[in-house]
């Protein structure tokens, strides 16, 4: 039942419109922790209007400097179908239409194993509620999970198997968070229909189609219309998912076993004795069981949320009154006033409690594979091939968002692109 009848009753019940302002904060990895991306963006919203202020950094092990964090400011605007790039340090600003958010610093070449070779014959998704709550966003929160199982195959021929794992934590119908996720949701809707597909803004990040499809190598377009019927089955959810941790693996030789060698027919006299027939070897996995440690190295990530910190409120003098409203209610009046302090950033300081939960779904998944391999020894790895964490910060609280934040400023200049 889509969205459910309590949640049809809400979105009837609820205010014409309502301002947003929250934070998503992202964390991802690769296997082991050669590669990670962390990202918090800034969401403010405003009827059909949706800006998005980011920072993201960039982690590479033993291949040379790491990338500085990078800032992306940019305006969704659903009513007049654009998205407009926004580069507040060269005073610059460019329109496209309306499409998915560039998010930074992707890992899609660091995944990357080579030209497409796989395409995804089929797939299975199941959701069902899992045990457990959390406290999100002042809220007790309903674990729920979605498991999608794909055959991969390969140009020779051959069948393989890769599944994506996804835990979500589902907020309440009550209060103010209700109200706002409401406001969300409707947004998103309108979003999608504008884009012609099934992904939020904020789901780009959640899911990172495009590392997924490079490791894989499978085209994009496949893996994000499996992603696709994924958020489509998410509408039987009561709510919306406020937690997110995506799980995406690549099983070699492990869906599809070779064939049982013939059984030879029994010999005719005792001295009549046949040949052992051969029997087949799957292929060596890509990634090798650890045991006794996870696969997972959880990375540190304070150092640079502390400089994306930084650029977000670098913002404010760059981009004028940005981030004035919101969270600190309306924008101040235009009489002189005595100078602004620092506006904290929501969700300021996560890195250090994601480390930990992601360390905790990362010991779950281990320890889940480390009993499949002892009943039977056909698992053939220990971990995720990659692993997205994303958690949303400050939607319970009400916010005023004022029409000029999604206003250029006269002395911005239009180029082709923003880089």
């Amino acid at each position: 039942m889509r969205l459910g009848l309590a949640l049809a009753a809400t979105l009837l019940a609820a205010p014409a419109r309502a301002d947003l302002d929250f934070v998503q904060v992202t964390q991802a990895q690769t296997s082991a922790g050669a590669e990670g991306l962390f990202g918090k963006t800034w969401v403010e919203l405003r009827g059909s209007k949706m800006r998005l202020v980011s920072g993201y950094a960039r982690k590479v092990e033993k291949k040379g400097r790491t990338p500085d964090p990078r800032r992306r400011v940019q305006i969704l605007d659903v009513k007049d179908g654009t998205r407009t790039a926004v580069d507040p340090a060269k005073k610059a600003y460019a329109v496209a239409p309306l499409g998915p958010p560039d998010y930074g610093h992707g890992l899609e070449a660091a995944l990357g194993r080579g030209e497409t070779a796989r395409r995804i014959v089929r797939h299975e998704l199941k959701l069902e509620k899992a045990g457990g709550t959390r406290k999100l966003l002042g809220a007790d929160c309903e674990r729920w999970r979605v498991t999608v199982t794909m055959r991969l195959t390969a140009l020779n021929g051959r069948e393989e198997a890769a599944r994506m794992e996804q835990n979500l934590w589902v907020a309440p119908l009550t209060g103010e968070l209700a109200k706002n996720l409401m406001e969300l949701i409707v947004f998103e809707n309108a979003y999608r229909a504008g884009t012609a597909g099934s992904l939020s803004p904020l789901d780009h990040e959640r899911y990172q189609v495009r590392e997924a499809a490079a490791y894989l190598q499978v085209p994009e377009g496949q893996l994000a219309a499996v992603v696709s019927a994924v958020r489509d089955k998410l509408r039987e959810l009561p709510t919306y998912p406020v937690s997110s941790s995506v799980a995406w693996w690549r099983d070699e030789g492990r869906a599809v076993r070779p064939p049982e060698p013939p059984k030879p027919a029994p010999g005719k006299a005792l001295g009549d004795v046949r040949p052992k027939q051969p029997v087949p070897v799957p292929p060596k996995p890509l990634l090798q069981p650890r045991r006794g440690r996870p696969a997972f190295r959880v990375i540190d990530w304070r150092k640079e949320e502390r400089r994306i910190d930084g650029m977000m409120e670098r913002t404010r003098s760059e981009y004028g009154d940005f981030p004035l409203g919101g969270l600190n209610g309306p924008l101040p009046s235009t009489t002189p006033a005595a100078p602004r302090r620092p506006r904290p950033i929501p969700g300021r300081q996560v890195a250090p409690r994601f480390e930990e939960e992601l360390r905790r779904i990362l010991t779950d998944l281990v320890a889940a594979e480390a009993a499949l391999e002892a009943a039977a020894e056909q698992v053939q790895t220990s971990a995720p091939f990659f692993e997205i964490f994303a958690e949303l910060h400050g939607l319970e609280s009400p916010a005023s968002v004022a029409e000029s934040h999604f206003a250029l400023p006269p002395t911005y200049k239009k180029v082709g692109k923003v880089d």
